[in-house]
């Protein structure tokens, strides 16, 4: 969405990419919701507060050095600078899915290590 903040791109340009990543969003946190309930069952409560607790966090923590970045950079290289690091991360999940039962065999809290 970097690149589409120019005044002579249509405003319905990025508002479209920010309905997708919108619904990617919803659908990472209901997916992870859900997985904290079902591996940590007894647990689930804690665990979802210090997962909340995390997330906030980081998104404070974001703003603090978000801000002087967009001032700095301006928008188009910011953003291009947080969509390098996207690819980065999308390997995430599937490492999870992969080495999840090893994490999970690892933490004392987990009712369901498989």
């Amino acid at each position: 969405m970097g690149w589409t903040c120019y005044s002579d791109i249509s405003i319905w340009s990025p508002i479209i990419g920010s309905v997708f990543f919108g619904y990617g969003l919803i659908i990472v946190f209901t997916n992870t919701y859900l997985y904290i309930i079902l591996v940590y069952q007894m647990y689930s409560a804690s665990a979802l507060s210090f997962m909340t607790f995390g997330r906030y966090m980081v998104s404070g923590a974001m703003t603090v050095g978000a801000i002087p970045m967009y001032r700095n950079l301006g928008p188009h290289y910011a953003l291009i600078i947080l969509a390098c690091i996207a690819p980065v991360m999308a390997p995430v999940p599937f490492l999870l899915y992969r080495y999840g039962h090893v994490i999970r065999r690892m933490s004392k809290g987990v009712q369901n290590k498989d």
